[in-house]
């Protein structure tokens, strides 16, 4: 008897863009039909949930979803689509202690990723809402231990992470269209499972990632058909992400099912999607070794506040037209950046109350423009080492401990955890996308005040942090502006 592998592809985000078909002399894997992009009735920000909006996907068709391998429709069972968020749901104790909770994570894991990743010499760039989603199809697949080492690892219970992840997938959700229909702003999730045509699954836990988890479902053949299933994941990835991640993706015959979350993120600077300006002067941008660049900076738009200053480092944001914020934090002379960009860093950072933007004493309100580099950063690794050192999820890696009861009593475990993201800023915006797998064997407040204008000048190597509402979408290190 032949044992299988249970694969969980947690990868980044869906996005909505036509896509050539793809052949080869092995495979034929191409989508069936472009998806339709639609828009919000309404712009609303990510702090804006005092009425009801219509996300995008409520108009999304079926077939955005529909793959097919030789002609062969791949999708077995598609998810609900999406649902408008009230302000009850968004404001409830519930949902707050949830995107805390999340939020603590996300920062826990950026530390994580800066602690066993950081070089001098190189940038890099993680999703901890990329795991995150993952995670959370893991964990309601799971059993015994091992979703209990999972929820300890997310520091929640198991009635408040089912209770919640549905509405925080509401919550990010969107796509935004200007006054003239182009869309200026995405956060697409896609959570799917991709099942060996051999293999029975339980109907119960289908049914649950479906209808609770936005799970679609898809047959393809690990066995006699290796390649085909690989080519079509492949493009499944690459295509709701834009392009912007083509992995190598070789999963081996004995591969159970797969667990995948897709994300893509983009968004512009202003509603006619112009290029910002630069900076007036050229900055000498110093890097991680102390050598030099000449760099123009671009000018983001004033904001509300003054940098957040400490002894050990200094920080400001900039955001985007839809309501991103990308955080910088650079370190102060003779700081070490890997030492600064902590979990400590990131919890106060994200939290607003310490971004000062008046002084009632003074009489003082603060204003800070943004002057920030171009980059484009990149990341691939391999978390079987994270999950198992750092989270403490150890019972996933041991077929005698594995437990995926909610799917399959068969014995699995979990032989591999890639994570894979790439993210731009420039002139023109920010965009990004991440894929995760893990294979079995992310106004000016009133009266006679003082305007206090200041410029925060990201012109040595920084951390960064890029959030949507309460989600940390993206974090990473630029020790090399040249990279």
């Amino acid at each position: 008897m032949k044992i299988k592998n249970l694969i969980l592809l947690p990868a980044l985000s869906m996005i909505l863009a036509s896509c050539a078909s793809v052949s080869s002399a092995d495979s034929s894997f191409y989508r069936i039909d472009d998806p339709i992009s639609s828009s919000h009735k309404g712009e609303h920000s990510s702090d804006d949930y005092s009425s009801e909006y219509e996300p995008i996907s409520s108009e999304l068709p079926i077939s955005a979803f529909q793959f097919s391998v030789d002609g062969v429709n791949t999708l077995r069972n598609p998810s609900e689509l999406t649902h408008s968020i009230s302000y009850e749901d968004y404001s409830s104790e519930s949902f707050l202690n949830f995107r805390n909770k999340m939020k603590a994570f996300s920062s826990k894991l950026s530390d994580i990723f800066v602690k066993k990743y950081f070089a001098n010499d190189d940038n890099f760039v993680m999703s901890p809402l990329s795991i995150e989603m993952c995670l959370g199809l893991a964990m309601r697949s799971a059993g015994g231990e091992t979703r209990n080492e999972i929820l300890a690892a997310l520091d929640m219970d198991y009635e408040t992470f089912n209770a919640n992840y549905k509405l925080y997938y509401d919550y990010l959700y969107h796509s935004y269209k200007n006054n003239m229909g182009f869309t200026t702003s995405q956060l697409l999730l896609t959570n799917s499972i991709w099942i060996d045509d051999d293999i029975t699954l339980k109907d119960s836990g289908l049914d649950a990632l479906r209808d609770d988890y936005y799970c679609y479902s898809y047959d393809v053949d690990f066995d006699d058909n290796n390649a085909n299933a690989n080519q079509a994941i492949k493009e499944f990835i690459n295509y709701h992400t834009r392009g912007l991640i083509n992995p190598d993706i070789k999963l081996s015959p004995f591969t159970f099912f797969v667990l995948m979350n897709i994300l893509y993120v983009k968004d512009i600077w202003n509603e006619l999607g112009s290029d910002l300006l630069y900076a007036p002067a050229t900055y000498k941008f110093t890097n991680s070794d102390d050598s030099k660049s000449e760099k123009r900076l671009l000018s983001g738009y004033s904001v509300e506040g003054k940098p957040i200053v400490t002894e050990d480092y200094s920080c400001f944001y900039t955001s985007t037209l839809n309501g991103y914020r990308l955080y910088f934090v650079k370190p102060n002379e003779g700081k070490n950046l890997k030492d600064v960009f902590s979990k400590d860093t990131m919890n106060y950072v994200l939290d607003n109350k310490n971004i000062i933007t008046k002084d009632d004493e003074k009489m003082e309100i603060y204003e800070t423009n943004c002057y920030f580099p171009e980059f484009n950063v990149a990341g691939d690794f391999e978390l079987s080492e994270v999950f198992h050192d750092d989270l403490s999820i150890d019972s996933m890696f041991n077929p005698a401990t594995c437990n995926m009861s909610g799917l399959t009593d068969r014995e699995v475990y979990c032989s591999e955890i890639k994570h894979l993201t790439k993210l731009e800023v420039n002139k023109k915006g920010i965009e990004g996308a991440a894929v995760t797998y893990m294979a079995y064997a992310g106004a000016a407040g009133p009266g006679p005040y003082t305007l206090i204008q200041d410029t925060f000048v990201v012109d040595k190597e920084f951390g960064f942090i890029l959030t949507y509402g309460d989600g940390v979408v993206f974090s990473g290190i630029v020790n090399n502006i040249d990279k």
